[in-house]
Formats: structure tokens, C-alpha cells, sequence
């Protein structure tokens, strides 16, 4: 349920798909550098290659494909809003003049065509109102239904649902339902054009849905909190009036004076405003996080950082956690037991053994003696079937062994509803 935009557009003869890929993505990068969330990516499909880019924190990607002799973009609009949606298609149009091409556009909204701003944030209202009679009758009894957000990350509220611009009530989708002109606050990108609401907004998404709250510790979390404090500094350059989340920027100007070094050049103005008294209140990720792969999910503190590759890793100064999935076997279905994986590599050692839902557990702590430092590492296996979980939990302080146990014992198996 959402607001698309699929343009597909013929290629000129005998043009690589390739080739034209690369030029829209060199091309792309340039024209959208002021708003790309993160560098535009290749990504491989059956039957070529296909860009990413990220255009707005929690959008969805445009997605831009190149073969036999079509090119094709799409994307989801219905968050951040109408603004959102005429970027895409300015940008689009702009990247069909590059490449000498001609879409064909199937347009939800029309608007690609007609231009009719009203009529498109009409469209945007419509189907706030249609989403808002679909959450009355799922909210009763609900808490935290995620709308538009990432689902690799479940966020902990204590409200009916959690949108990428903060937790909305029951009584805020009743509201809706009947007049969703009063729920305009939930579009991001409201307005045409980067103006002050959208760039405080922009900011106010990365506070609630990517900020960790705590010093940086790679050049990305650094990157999200530099993002966040040049959006609020550009809001307020545009209008002084704006009202503007003023303790948590205070906050991220100390994360960046932390993490860097550095004094943002906004410090003196945002101490200047911020209200005796009044403290930071943004953000899903000063609660814990459940977070979701392939098939298993587990619950961390939300100030850890993340990396993404061979491994999933989890982190902060001194505790980390390492997530690795696999099968057991490729070609047969066998369940393997946790215990004697285990086992099998160190028969001393002192075992705590669980079930948590349709997955079996066991862990093995011990403490790790190096040249330079010790720590404590708690390696844990999952099974499932044929599906196994394995994980390192490491900490310094004899204090988090509780934690540890903790995260351990919230691991288990994910059914994707998708």
C-alpha cells in the first residue's frame, strides 16, 4: 500500500546497458549530492546491474535498471511526501535529458505528467486517510506497529504506531481518519523544494531513526550526526522563527565534539536557545532495538553501531556482537544440536542450554588472556532445523556478564511476514 512512480524510457540503439548505468549513476551523484543519504550503489540482478540511491533517510531507494534496450526507474513516494515526489521527478527528468531518453510514466498521482502540485498533495492525503482506516482496525489492542520505517529495525514505543518523524497515538490515526489534513506532520518532505521545514524535518528523521546517542565511533555515525547538525543549521540560515528540536541538537554538537574534536560553528546559537530545563526527548534508539535478519532477530541496546558484510557486527567501546548464519548442510535438512557443535571443539566446557521458541541454544563463556588486554567472550549457537545462528558476544567489564546473557538469550527465530 503506497505511492509509486515506474518510468521506463527505450534505449538508443546499440547502447551498453552498462555503460548507460554508469553515466546515469556519475550523473546522479552530481546532481543529488545535497540530498543523497549515501553513496549510490551497483547492485547485480539476473539479468545486469541496477543503481540504488538513497535519497532521503527511511525512503525507500529509486531504483534505476538498464537492459534490453529499456531503461527503468522507480520508486516509492508515499514517505517523506509530495515534495519527496516532485524531487524524484525534477531528478528523473533531469537524468532522461542527460542520457537523450523519453519516459513513459505510470504515475499514481499523475503528477509526473501534469505538474498539478495541489492534486498531488491531495493524492498524499488520500492515502494518509485510507492508511489511517486500515490502523484503526489493527491498533486496539497494538503498540508500535512500524509504518514506513526500515524493517531490519524494530523500535521499542509505547504508542499505537512508530512513524520515521516520531511515535504517533491512537487517538492522532483517529484524528486522521477524519481529517488527514491534521496529519501532515507525518510527511517529511511536505513542502516543494529543500526549504526550512523539510531540512529541520530531514534532521528530525535521522534523530529519531539513526542517531546512537552516544560518541561516534566510525566515519558513518560521525556522518549521520554532521548531516543532522547542517540540516538544522541551513533551517534555521532560512527561518530564524522555526521552531527547531533544540536540546538534541545541543546533544549531537556534544557527539561530534566527542567523537571529532571538533566545535560546530552552531554552538554558541544553540546554547543560546535551549530552555533551562529542557531535555532531549528524540530518538527510538535511546531504547533497546530489535534487530532483524534473515530469518533470526535479537534485542540490543540502541546506542551500538553497526556494520554490515561477511558478518553482522554490533559495537561500542567495549562490548561487541558478531552474528554469522548459516545451514548445517546445503543437501540435507538434518537438525545439528547446539550443544554437541559445541562439545565437539572444547568437551570441558561448562554449558547454559535453552529453547526460545522453535530454536535450541547453547553458550560457552570464557575469558580471553592477550598480551595487551583480557576480555570475556560468550559464543553462542542457535539451531533451527537446518538453520544455525552462531554468535561472539565480547565485553571487558565483568559487569556486562549479565548483559551478555541477556542478548544471548533474546536471540531467536524471525518469521519475514513478507
Amino acid at each position: 500500500m503506497g505511492i509509486d512512480i515506474c518510468l521506463t524510457a527505450k534505449l538508443p540503439r546499440n547502447a551498453p546497458p552498462e555503460e548507460v548505468l554508469s553515466r546515469a549513476k556519475a550523473w546522479i551523484d552530481q546532481a543529488a549530492r545535497f540530498v543523497l543519504v549515501a553513496p549510490t550503489t551497483m547492485l547485480p540482478t539476473d539479468d545486469g546491474s541496477m543503481i540504488a540511491a538513497s535519497l532521503f533517510p527511511q525512503a525507500q531507494d529509486v531504483f534505476v535498471t538498464a537492459s534490453a534496450g529499456r531503461l527503468g526507474l522507480e520508486a516509492r513516494t508515499n514517505f517523506p511526501g509530495p515534495g519527496y515526489h516532485d524531487y524524484v521527478c525534477t531528478l528523473a527528468k533531469g537524468l532522461a535529458a542527460h542520457l537523450g531518453v523519453v519516459w513513459e510514466a505510470d504515475d499514481d498521482t499523475e503528477y509526473f505528467d501534469t505538474g498539478d502540485w495541489s492534486a498531488l498533495r491531495g493524492s498524499m492525503l488520500s492515502w494518509l486517510r485510507r492508511l489511517a482506516e486500515v490502523l484503526l482496525g489493527d491498533t486496539e489492542n497494538a503498540s508500535g506497529i512500524a509504518l514506513c520505517m526500515d524493517m531490519r529495525h524494530g523500535f521499542k514505543v509505547d504508542a499505537a504506531v512508530a512513524t520515521p518523524t516520531g511515535p504517533r497515538s491512537r487517538a492522532w490515526i483517529e484524528q486522521v481518519a477524519a481529517d488527514p489534513m491534521s496529519g501532515t506532520d507525518f510527511f517529511a518532505w511536505w513542502d516543494k523544494g529543500l526549504t526550512a521545514r523539510t531540512l529541520r524535518d530531514r534532521a528530525v528523521v535521522r534523530m529519531w531513526c539513526d542517531v546512537h546517542w552516544t560518541r561516534p565511533l566510525t566515519p558513518e555515525s560521525t556522518g549521520v550526526l554532521k548531516d543532522v547538525n547542517s540540516c538544522l543549521e541551513q533551517a534555521n540560515a532560512l527561518d530564524s522563527e522555526l521552531d527547531l528540536p533544540w536540546p538534541e541538537w545541543r546533544e549531537i554538537l556534544g557527539q561530534i565534539e566527542s567523537g571529532t574534536g571538533e566545535r560546530p560553528a552552531s554552538r554558541a546559537i544553540v546554547d543560546a536557545n535551549v530552555r533551562s530545563g529542557a531535555m532531549p526527548r528524540i530518538g527510538y534508539r535511546r531504547a533497546p532495538v530489535v534487530h532483524r535478519l534473515p530469518g533470526w532477530e535479537l534485542t540490543l541496546p540502541g546506542s551500538l553501531e553497526l556494520q554490515y558484510g561477511d558478518e553482522w557486527v554490533a559495537f561500542d567501546e567495549t562490548r561487541s556482537v558478531r552474528l554469522t548464519l548459516m545451514r548445517a548442510s546445503e543437501d540435507s535438512a538434518e537438525e545439528r544440536d547446539p550443544e554437541e557443535m559445541i562439545r565437539e571443539q572444547n568437551p570441558r566446557a561448562k554449558l547454559k542450554i535453552w529453547t526460545n521458541g522453535q530454536a535450541k541454544f547453547a553458550a560457552h563463556l570464557e575469558k580471553i588472556v592477550e598480551e595487551a588486554d583480557s576480555y570475556h567472550s560468550l559464543f553462542v549457537i542457535g539451531s533451527s532445523g537446518p538453520c544455525l545462528c552462531l554468535a561472539t558476544i565480547t565485553f571487558v567489564e565483568d559487569s556486562d556478564r549479565e548483559w551478555a546473557m541477556g542478548v544471548a538469550q533474546s536471540i531467536k527465530r524471525y518469521s519475514d511476514p513478507s
